[in-house]
C-alpha cells in the first residue's frame, strides 16, 4: 500500500513538473527583434515647453507557430498597445531616397533576416479612450521592450535588454 501511494505520490510530481517545463520550452515565439530610428520634429511650436522625443519602433517577432497574440506592451517603461501582423521575411527597411544630387539615399536595412519560421510585425495602434496601460511589473524596469504574449492558454514575457538604433529621419 505505502510503495502504490508512493510511486503515486512521484508520478504525479513528475507529470506536473514535465507540463511546466513543456510549457516554457514548447512556447512558439523564439525571438525578439527591436529596433528605434529617431527623428527630427521638424518646427517646434511655441506652445511645446518640453517636447516628447519622436521616434519609430520598429519590432518584430520570429514564431515556429501561428496563434500568437500580444497582450500587453512597454517600450522603455511607457504601455502601448500593439496587434501583431504577419509579415514575409527579410524584412527590409529601405533607405530614403533623394532626387537631389547633394543627397543620396541610405542603403537599405535588413531588420530581420531570411527564415523559414514565421515573422509576426508589432503595429502600434492607439489605447481606448479612458483605459489606462497596465502597469510595467518592477522586475522588468531596466529593459527596453518588455511584451506579453499569449499562445493557447499560456503566457509568455518576452524582453530585450537595448533597442538596435537606426539613422536619423529627417521630416521637413
Amino acid at each position: 500500500m505505502f510503495a502504490r501511494t508512493f510511486f503515486l505520490s512521484t508520478l504525479s510530481v513528475v507529470i506536473f513538473s514535465s507540463q511546466s517545463v513543456y510549457s516554457q520550452f514548447c512556447f512558439p515565439a523564439k525571438k525578439l527583434y527591436a529596433y528605434s530610428q529617431p527623428v527630427t520634429r521638424g518646427i517646434e511650436s511655441r506652445d511645446d515647453l518640453k517636447p516628447k522625443p519622436a521616434g519609430n519602433f520598429y519590432l518584430y517577432i520570429e514564431s515556429k507557430r501561428s496563434g500568437i497574440t500580444l497582450g500587453n506592451l512597454w517600450i522603455m517603461g511607457e504601455g502601448y498597445n500593439g496587434q501583431l501582423k504577419e509579415v514575409t521575411s527579410p524584412v527590409i527597411l529601405e533607405g530614403t531616397v533623394s532626387n537631389s544630387i547633394l543627397m543620396k539615399g541610405d542603403a537599405p536595412v535588413e531588420l530581420v533576416p531570411i527564415t523559414n519560421k514565421k515573422v509576426y510585425q508589432v503595429v502600434l495602434i492607439a489605447r481606448e479612450q479612458g483605459k489606462p496601460a497596465a502597469p510595467l511589473p518592477v522586475k522588468y524596469s531596466a529593459k527596453a521592450v518588455v511584451m506579453e504574449l499569449h499562445y493557447k492558454n499560456r503566457k509568455k514575457i518576452v524582453t530585450a535588454y537595448e533597442m538596435k538604433p537606426l539613422k536619423l529621419e529627417a521630416r521637413y
